[in-house]
Formats: structure tokens, C-alpha cells, sequence
């Protein structure tokens, strides 16, 4: 359970300095691993952080709260959210749940992704574009007079959000299926993944190949 204060929404002029090349580097890195086919967002922001760990040096280190480690994957997150429509067009791989869905309401509506899209349907493409501005806006709105409570969030005590986690993603994982079976490989799954992050292992290779997979098939 954390005890930090909350008394300030904005990052001091120290902090806005150092974020600036992590931001920088989280968007160069984004905007790459967003156009792969099969990698997306969650990739790019395990990758950004990652990178910003090896870079960052002196104390206070990463997972303390600096703002390195939040700038860079923050910043690889939506620039691979934006990039990750080029494959999902032009190749019809989508590089998650939320692409996947995109596809097939494109093909419900007789629209079939692929290199010629932009010529053949300009106002789906131009309508992408707009609304992915606009969606920036809408967000910026919502967060700057939301984001006190947002930041209350990591305030709700370790024993009560731990088990509501889990308690919450076995029921839709059971919900999905109506399978033991599915919560027993969670299980194990996670077992695993602990294990694995207390040796140091990072997360993104792994998450790579099983996205990578899921895109294949």
C-alpha cells in the first residue's frame, strides 16, 4: 500500500527536460514496432521500457516512479497504436483484439483490406485519420480534469486490488469458454510468468511470439 501524496497533476520543469528523449526515443520505437504485423502497442511499451532501463542511469532507478519510465513507454504506446493501421489496411493483420474487430466490421460493410484501400475507400482512410484525432483531443478533455483520480488509483490497498484482479479475469476467462481447463493454464501460465520475472526474463519476447502467432493464424 502506497502512502505518497497527491498534491500536483503536472511534472516540474526538471522532469518535462528529462522526459523529452524518452519521448523521442518511445515514439521512434512505437512507430516501428507498429507497423510489424503482429506486434502493436503492448509490445512497443514493454520494449520502450526496457530500453529506457538500459539507458537510465544513477538512482532513483526505473519502477520508482521517474518520469523516464513512464514518458518512453507512454509515448511507444501511441505511436504504435497509430502505426499499427498500416499492416491492419494494407495486410488485413491486425496486431490485437481491437484491430481484429476492426477487420471484421470492414468485411461485414463489403470492405476488403488491403494495398489499394486508400484509393478504393478514401473516406474510410481520411475517416481513420480524423478520428484518430479527434480521439486525441477527446481523451486530452477527459484526462486533464480526471487524471487526480486516475493517479488515486495505485492508493487502493494490495490486499483488496490483488484479489479482485484476479478474481475479475478468472470470471472472464470462464466466461469466455465455460472451461476449467482455461483457468488451470492461467494458472500455470502465471506461475510461470512469476517465476520468470523474479530471474530478471523480459516480458516483451515473449508476448512477441504469442501476438506474433495469434496474427499468423
Amino acid at each position: 500500500m502506497t502512502s505518497a501524496r497527491l498534491d500536483r497533476l503536472w511534472p516540474e520543469p526538471g522532469e518535462t527536460k528529462r522526459a523529452v528523449a524518452s519521448t523521442l526515443r518511445g515514439t521512434v520505437l512505437g512507430s516501428i514496432l507498429g507497423i510489424l504485423p503482429g506486434a502493436g502497442p503492448v509490445i512497443a511499451s514493454f520494449a520502450s521500457y526496457a530500453l529506457e532501463k538500459k539507458l537510465t542511469t544513477g538512482p532513483p532507478a526505473l519502477g520508482s516512479g521517474v518520469i523516464e519510465g513512464v514518458a518512453g513507454p507512454e509515448s511507444a504506446n501511441n505511436a504504435a497504436a497509430q502505426t499499427s493501421f498500416v499492416p491492419l489496411l494494407t495486410l488485413g493483420l491486425p496486431s490485437g483484439p481491437v484491430g481484429a474487430l476492426l477487420v471484421g466490421a470492414l468485411i461485414v460493410h463489403a470492405v476488403q483490406p488491403g494495398p489499394g484501400v486508400i484509393a478504393k475507400e478514401p473516406a474510410l482512410f481520411w475517416g481513420l485519420v480524423a478520428s484518430m484525432w479527434i480521439g486525441n483531443v477527446m481523451l486530452l478533455v477527459l484526462n486533464l480534469p480526471l487524471v487526480g483520480w486516475w493517479a488515486r488509483l495505485v492508493r487502493v490497498p494490495y490486499p483488496f486490488l490483488y484479489p479482485t484482479t484476479v478474481a475479475l479475469s478468472c470470471t472472464g476467462l470462464y466466461a469466455l469458454n465455460h472451461s476449467t481447463f482455461d483457468l488451470w493454464l492461467a494458472a500455470i501460465f502465471g506461475v510461470a510468468g512469476y517465476l520468470l520475472r523474479t530471474r530478471g526474463f523480459e516480458p516483451a519476447p515473449a508476448a512477441a511470439r504469442v501476438r506474433a502467432q495469434s496474427a499468423d493464424s
